[in-house]
């Protein structure tokens, strides 16, 4: 028991320096940004319209660096060997239920939503595309970092889910504490994304394609996005709150993940 309690408080210990290091990162950055900003004279609510542009890009670019920080600290392999790291378990992964438990989710939301259309002028087919690589990217990136602490198996998985998916949320609240879109609904929706990764057989392939069914759409469409909000949707959706369907489906996630298991499918 003391063993499993020591090898949890070395995770945690590694994880949060790991977030921590990661934003250091991102402050350096904002830092850079604002101090060219202002050698080219911009006024301060300039450099702000700025960073609130831009700040999917400059977290994306953070949590990149923070992936590589981590590597270094945290990790025997070497830059050379990232490759391997990124490769997927591509004849393990993907199978029926993984699809299915993803578009039901996503069902759920738009049901709940109950999304309507509504004029944005900020709304641009590229600025959508950009919307949507910067949400695979930023979670690809995550789900990566994470791989790094899988060393040890007595850290249980729904240790590893509460813990990431609360640093996860942490760190947006830290690092926008202006943002006024993140809701306490998106540190279950966290939570919700981190059990696709750890319950179906550890995959960082099926945890994206949860991302991609999911969190792509409920962000970047129905204005759900935990920086940007509706800024730049071009649907409005009538849930003023997550944090109901997604604990629901976090339930109903942990059940359909164990009734796999229970068959020998995961």
């Amino acid at each position: 028991m003391k063993l499993f309690a020591k090898e949890k408080s070395i995770y945690l210990a590694k994880y949060a320096t790991s977030t921590i290091i990661y934003w250091i990162i991102y402050f350096i950055l904002v830092s850079i940004i604002t101090f060219f900003h202002f050698r080219l004279g911009h006024k301060l609510i300039i450099v702000e319209n700025w960073l609130y542009d831009f700040s999917w890009q400059v977290l994306v670019t953070a949590r990149v660096l923070g992936y590589l920080v981590s590597i270094y600290f945290f990790s025997d392999m070497k830059f050379k060997d990232i490759k391997s790291q990124l490769s997927f378990d591509w004849y393990n992964s993907v199978n029926v239920p993984t699809y299915l438990i993803s578009i039901a989710t996503l069902i759920v939301f738009v049901f709940f939503s109950r999304p309507s259309h509504m004029e944005n002028v900020q709304f641009s087919f590229w600025q959508l595309v950009v919307h949507n690589i910067l949400i695979f990217v930023f979670f690809f990136f995550e789900f990566l970092n994470s791989k790094i602490f899988l060393k040890s198996r007595r850290v249980g998985k729904g240790f590893h889910i509460l813990t990431e998916g609360s640093f996860l949320y942490l760190s947006l609240f830290v690092l926008f504490p202006r943002n006024t879109s993140l809701e306490i609904g998106h540190m279950f929706l966290f939570f919700l994304a981190y059990a696709h990764l750890y319950l179906f057989n550890y995959s960082v392939l099926k945890g994206m394609i949860f991302i991609s069914i999911v969190f792509v759409p409920l962000f970047a469409f129905l204005g759900h996005d935990p920086l940007w909000g509706t800024y730049y949707s071009i649907f409005f959706s009538k849930l003023s709150n997550l944090i109901v369907p997604a604990i629901s489906l976090l339930i109903v996630t942990s059940a359909y993940s164990y009734i796999l298991k229970k068959q020998g499918e995961v």
